[in-house]
């Protein structure tokens, strides 16, 4: 039992890799594991986790699997090899080992094995299978119960509405995004300190919003990027809460999704082809203006603020730097730029700062949080 224990607290502090430095991994007490070079290895695992140093950590755990397959900490193992792989960004070898869990599991033991399935979603993300995507968060759905509640209530709708959305079914993203966002607004607690609430909410809104651009591919770049004009407004909002730990990770992935794109769009001018996949004129052309149209979406979403964080500062400068970047390709290529209608009516707005449709709750709680005040009890 005690194993079982050890197990499941390894996975809550030792895999998170999206957790910073200020998460200290404790030494674990002496739990009669034979031989005791097991114990002494996981631990240092857990510590490579820990320090981000993912190919140490990835060597360590794939050594113990298979020098000790039959212990009792097998499935932490593969669990850790594949977090470790994550943390690499080698998808498809993290989602290998996520999947094992899900296969070897058989709902045995159902904590790891839900875990495992939002886990392996994230290397399907990764590797642009997002009808996968979809399957396992299903599946992960079905084991709710082992999972928190922001994971329940937010990641979990707002994932599935990206995938949806990437696939072109708009029409049922919309409807997950809204059941995020309702999930989202019963996550305060009027129990909690503000500073803890804002920690909470800006962890919620990264995992609603972060996406795996790795897996980005022109062909479907416009479905892409309506998708993610959506999904962008949690992450600017988790980087608006000022949350020393949450509120970083959403501005670097905002802004290495623009700046991996750019990357993307230059390379593919050059050799006109992606793969054995040939890219027309007007797809280069219209992935340009789609990501720019999506950073001009973004700099409309600003919470209007007389004295925003540094960290708000600097994420918009640095969206300015990305926004001139795709306008200079654009002249300078001689490539045709229209606005679109939507653009059009963004910049026509009346009210800097503000969505064109907001919504009026997370408009609320935003305002509440931002202006310190103590978060309301759900449904109040």
């Amino acid at each position: 039992m005690r194993v079982i224990v050890f197990l499941l607290l390894v996975l809550i502090v030792g895999c998170q890799t999206f957790e910073t430095e200020n998460d200290k991994v404790q030494p674990p007490p002496d739990y009669g594991l034979t031989p005791p070079e097991l114990a002494r290895q996981y631990e240092k695992g857990i510590k490579y986790l820990d320090d981000e140093d993912y190919e140490r950590a990835a060597e360590t755990f794939k050594y113990l699997t298979s020098k000790y397959p039959a212990s009792p900490l097998n499935m932490a193992m593969i669990f850790n090899t594949g977090a470790a792989y994550e943390g690499m960004n080698k998808c498809k070898k993290a989602g290998l080992n996520f999947r094992k869990i899900v296969r070897a599991t058989n709902g045995e033991e159902p904590k790891i094995q839900a875990l495992a399935l939002v886990r392996l979603s994230y290397a399907y993300e990764c590797l642009n299978a997002d009808k996968k995507v979809i399957t396992s968060l299903i599946d992960a759905k079905g084991r709710e119960r082992y999972l928190t509640r922001p994971t329940n209530l937010a990641e979990l709708p707002a994932r599935m509405g990206g995938a949806y959305g990437r696939l072109g079914k708009h029409k049922m993203a919309a409807k997950l995004f809204e059941q995020a966002e309702a999930g989202l607004y019963n996550l305060r607690d009027r129990t909690q300190a503000p500073a803890k609430q804002r920690d909470e909410l800006a962890r919620a809104m990264f995992f609603m919003g972060r996406y795996w651009f790795r897996g980005f591919h022109i062909k479907n770049h416009a479905n892409i990027f309506k998708t993610y004009e959506k999904t962008q407004s949690y992450l600017v909002r988790s980087v608006e809460l000022d949350s020393p730990k949450w509120s970083p990770i959403s501005a670097k992935n905002i802004v290495e999704v623009y700046a991996y794109t750019y990357r993307y769009l230059t390379e593919v001018f050059k050799t006109k082809k992606v793969g054995r996949y040939k890219v027309s004129r007007d797809e280069i052309n219209s992935l340009a203006v789609h990501a720019l149209q999506g950073i001009r979406t973004l700099k409309t979403m600003k919470f209007p603020d007389k004295r925003p964080p540094k960290i708000v500062q600097s994420l918009y400068y640095k969206l300015d730097g990305l926004e001139k970047d795709y306008s200079d390709f654009l002249t300078k290529n001689n490539l045709g730029f229209n606005l679109s209608d939507n653009e059009k009516k963004r910049q026509s707005l009346k009210r800097e700062g503000r969505t064109l449709n907001p919504n009026p709750k997370l408009e609320k709680m935003m305002k509440d949080i931002k202006n310190k005040n103590v978060p309301l009890a759900p449904g109040q």
